[in-house]
């Protein structure tokens, strides 16, 4: 009788970069090619590691800003408008009361 006896072991391993750093990697990268003429991208594009993220972040704040900013004016706008037909309904009920007054 023969057993067969498996000596393989499941080893994996897991590295864990963060964003900031595959950025970074990736920035040096084109930066390096850009130098010694392996690319020939404009600058512009050969930093754009660095300068895209912080385009994407500002991007989104302002279009947050512009959201929020509508928002507020809508509820303003209709807090007018609830007041001003509270107003109105007083007047009403004011000038009714007066002409029944003056029966």
């Amino acid at each position: 009788m023969e057993r067969k006896v498996s000596m393989e072991k499941n080893v994996s391993f897991k590295i864990s970069v963060s964003p900031g750093a595959w950025l970074f990697l990736l920035a040096a990268a084109l930066l390096a090619a850009k130098l010694l003429d392996k690319i020939d991208w404009p600058w512009l594009w050969v930093l754009a590691p660095v300068w895209m993220p912080v385009a994407l972040i500002v991007g989104a704040a302002i279009i947050y800003a512009i959201i929020i900013t509508f928002i507020a004016l809508v509820k303003a706008a209709v807090r007018q408008y609830r007041r001003d037909r509270m107003m109105e309904k007083a007047r009403e009920f004011i000038r009714q009361h007066d002409r029944e007054e003056d029966l």
